[in-house]
């Protein structure tokens, strides 16, 4: 049941936006929560920051909670820092080896498989 309801309400739940942001082929999201009015902006890199924030005016201007690195980009540099400075929100990173100056979660994927 819990599947099926997913299923047909997912869409009215969460939305995700894929933003392709120039000829390099490199993706940007911003995944909001409909019921909250919260996104979280991943992996936004520099120079594309207006295309992220027309992107945001498109949602509503939703708040933004979060903004995430899924891991350091070799082709490119992050914009997180700006929007985490712009939106006052948390960031989010994959490494500690990361230059990027927010909070940093380590997720220890052993340990979580011992708990499942």
């Amino acid at each position: 049941l819990i599947v099926q309801y997913l299923s047909a309400n997912l869409d009215r739940m969460v939305h995700l936006s894929q933003l392709i942001l120039g000829d390099t082929g490199c993706v940007s999201y911003v995944v909001l929560c409909r019921k909250d009015k919260v996104a979280a902006i991943v992996d936004p890199f520099q120079g594309f920051e207006a295309r992220v924030e027309e992107e945001l005016k498109i949602l509503g201007n939703p708040r933004i909670k979060y903004v995430m690195d899924t891991h350091t980009h070799a082709d490119r540099r992050s914009s997180s820092s700006f929007f985490v400075d712009k939106h006052g929100a948390g960031g989010v990173v994959k490494s500690k080896k990361s230059k990027y100056m927010a909070e940093k979660i380590e997720i220890n994927y052993n340990e979580k498989k011992r708990r499942m």
